[in-house]
């Protein structure tokens, strides 16, 4: 299953480290990675983090 995280602000990312945390003991999501409604260009950078996704090594 894939987790989509829509909106990498502040909430979006806590969102996301909180989702891998959880997805360390609890294998929930193959994939989590952000949803995002603006063209970053290429360059996957908003408010200078990077905006990445992590998948399950299995």
């Amino acid at each position: 299953m894939k987790l989509g995280i829509y909106c990498a602000g502040g909430l979006g990312r806590e969102s996301f480290e909180l989702a891998n945390r959880l997805n360390d003991r609890v294998p929930l999501w193959d994939e989590i990675f952000f949803v995002s409604d603006i063209d970053l260009g290429g360059g996957g950078n908003i408010d200078s983090s990077t905006i990445s996704s992590r998948r399950s090594e299995s």
